[in-house]
């Protein structure tokens, strides 16, 4: 939601692509929670630990990866219901924060964000990981920008692929 024309992009999206799942993200209030919605967003990000954010979505069935970084906001989130808890700014602890973490909270779905490449994805799910949350390794600036979208397509291709093999070697 901090992006330009935030709103604009989900709506689009979500009304020219259905099949896809598209989700809002940094959705910091309630206000931002509503034109994220109403411009078809089916699924939430935050960054913080916003508790009527989370409530209005548990009660309205909406899924909801509220951020956190401490085992107490981690905790926290969970018992207020989210779908799984994104850890934010985990580029500073890495894929051994997520395995401490999971420790004493086992029963706590963790998605990392921050510093996830496809040399280190391994280990974030190693250590328990539910999923992770990527954004500029994932979406090359350079491939875009060049409107590589070949490039692209097998970029995102090896990073399906290290996937599938991680959970499968995982499972």
């Amino acid at each position: 939601m901090n992006s330009f024309n935030a709103v604009e992009m989900i709506s689009f999206l979500a009304n020219n692509y259905p099949q896809l799942n598209i989700g809002a993200g940094t959705v910091c209030d309630m206000s931002e929670l509503i034109e994220a919605l109403d411009a078809g967003a089916s699924f939430i990000v935050t960054p913080i630990l916003n508790e009527e954010v989370i409530d209005f979505c548990v009660n309205n069935s909406i899924p909801i990866f509220p951020g956190a970084m401490t085992p107490t906001e981690i905790y926290k989130a969970w018992k207020l219901g989210a779908t799984a808890v994104k850890i934010f700014p985990n580029v500073f602890f890495g894929p051994n924060y997520i395995k401490e973490i999971r420790g004493p909270l086992n029963q706590i779905k963790l998605l990392p964000t921050g510093g996830i490449s496809l040399t280190n994805i391994e280990e974030f799910f190693k250590n328990g990981a539910s999923g992770v949350g990527m954004g500029a390794s994932l979406f090359d600036k350079e491939l875009i920008e060049s409107n590589n979208y070949n490039g692209l397509y097998h970029h995102f291709l090896n990073y399906t692929q290290k996937v599938k093999n991680v959970l499968a070697a995982t499972s």
